[in-house]
Parts: C-alpha cells; structure tokens; sequence
C-alpha cells in the first residue's frame, strides 16, 4: 500500500513513540524486523533508497495485522 516494493534498501527506522532513529548499518535482519514492528495503529517511519532513484526517501507506515 505504501508503494514499498522487494529490493528496496532500507536505511534508516524511526519511530517517535518508542525513541528510535536508528541506521541500519550492521544490524541483523531480526532487530530491523523487531524495531519495525509494533503495537497495532501506530506509525513507523522508514527512510528507503531504491535503485535508479536520485535521492533516498521517507515512507511513513501505519502499523497493522498482516496476513501472509
């Protein structure tokens, strides 16, 4: 929905609530995920660059159930 798309590279989380602004330089896939996630209705911000683009950019996701 978000327009996130496979490939992206994601730089950066940041989520005002929980006091996180943190690069995802050297961190494992499952604290990214961990950082990402959370409480249902809440927002996460992630700043993504995606190749061909000029610039990276934010996304501003709102957290929600999932189904696979």
């Amino acid at each position: 929905k978000a327009g996130v798309l496979a490939g992206d590279l994601l730089l950066k989380i940041i989520d005002k609530d929980n006091n996180v602004d943190r690069d995802t330089t050297d961190i494992a896939l499952d604290e990214a995920v961990s950082l990402i996630r959370g409480k249902v209705g809440t927002t996460v911000t992630l700043k993504l660059f995606r190749e061909g683009a000029k610039e990276p950019w934010e996304v501003n996701l709102k957290r929600d159930n999932i189904v696979v």
